[in-house]
């Protein structure tokens, strides 16, 4: 999922645009590491592409060619991401995060290995970027404030739509609209054409992004033989996105259901849509306009292309700049 953030640092940046490409046809080396993809197409991809398949390739590139850890960490840091979380609760602790920040650091960070933070500080930082480009930090609020029936429990709420509290970083614009626009984009492509179809609901165009991360040990160095932790974070409606729901499965069990697959694209986006599907009618979000997903069709460029391992023909995927 940490493709997210690399690929709203790299547009911003303007060093990526939607038409670059990246050549994913061979394992990536840094530092003396090989960097595959999970799920292969062994050519070169377009950044929609590099997106929808999740390819780790492709984003260590990007991550490069955005200018590295000296663009990176900064971006890392404006989105709250190296920090402790600040919330109204003791319960918090500092992410994760590495102690030096060699190439090869910032290629496995760019794709969410190397680096662990907390879901709800993740999804603030992604209700930022699919939102308006501007932060906002969380708020604790009682569930009579959300309009959800019954008791005065706390939950976390973070939103893609306007909010804002007295903390000093709300209210900062980290990427442009036009950035966040286009992040938004990805993620419906993601749902519609890439490893996330399991979110797709009738009622709703939801975007998201999966995401399938080796278990480290708790107190010893190295990850956990076939353990994993799968994740799925989705936005809806996702042209003007009005939540963030974000689902982690600790140590998933493939079963007949998801082919035996792990990877949060089978196992945890069936449970984003079943959320969104029951959250929608509860909030009062009217059903997607079938011409707003014409709309974000008209953007895509479809054409033949190579599997550059099966040799086998399969769909490509351009983004086609529109006048707005």
């Amino acid at each position: 999922m940490f493709k997210i953030v690399t690929t709203a640092m790299a547009l911003e940046g303007g060093r990526v645009t939607m038409a670059s490409h990246f050549d994913a046809s061979e394992p990536l080396v840094v530092n003396g590491h090989r960097i595959r993809d999970d799920h292969g197409k062994w050519r070169v991809l377009s950044v929609p592409e590099v997106f929808a398949f999740s390819s780790n390739i492709g984003t260590a590139q990007m991550a490069e060619a955005a200018g590295g850890p000296e663009v990176q960490i900064p971006f890392l840091k404006s989105l709250g991401l190296l920090d402790r979380p600040d919330l109204s609760i003791p319960e918090t602790r500092q992410p994760l995060v590495p102690a030096r920040w060699p190439p090869i650091t910032s290629a496995t960070v760019s794709y969410g290995h190397g680096i662990a933070v907390a879901p709800l500080q993740f999804a603030e930082a992604v209700a930022a970027l699919v939102g308006d480009g501007v932060f906002r930090r969380s708020q604790m609020v009682r569930r009579g404030d959300v309009a959800v029936d019954g008791g005065t429990d706390v939950v976390n709420v973070a939103t893609a739509g306007d909010g804002g509290a007295a903390d000093p970083v709300d209210g900062v614009r980290l990427i442009s609209e036009k950035t966040a626009r286009d992040l938004r984009w990805l993620m419906w492509l993601t749902v519609e054409h890439g490893t996330g179809t399991h979110a797709r609901t009738a009622g709703y165009l939801v975007g998201g992004k999966t995401g399938t991360a080796d278990k480290p040990f708790e107190n010893q160095r190295g990850y956990k033989p076939g353990a994993v932790i799968a994740s799925f974070v989705g936005t809806f409606p996702v042209h003007d996105p009005r939540y963030v729901v974000m689902v982690s499965l600790d140590e998933p069990q493939g079963n007949d259901d998801t082919l035996g697959y792990r990877y949060g694209g089978w196992t945890v986006a069936p449970a984003v849509r079943r959320i969104i599907d029951r959250l929608g009618p509860v909030m009062g979000i009217a059903p997607t306009d079938p011409e707003i997903a014409m709309e974000l069709e008209r953007r895509l460029k479809v054409h033949p292309t190579v599997n550059g391992r099966t040799r086998r023909e399969e769909e490509g995927y351009e983004a086609v700049s529109l006048a707005r």
